[in-house]
């Protein structure tokens, strides 16, 4: 697994909490990282 991608998704994970559906966005944006690497 890249480097990158878990501190990506850390960040993402942060930011979507407060925004309310932060499980799907995680899942969704570490799918496209991972996918993309």
């Amino acid at each position: 697994m890249p480097r990158g991608a878990n501190r990506s998704c850390r960040i993402l994970t942060r930011r979507e909490k407060k925004a309310g559906n932060y499980e799907v966005m995680l899942y969704f944006s570490c799918g496209i990282i991972l996918f993309l690497e």
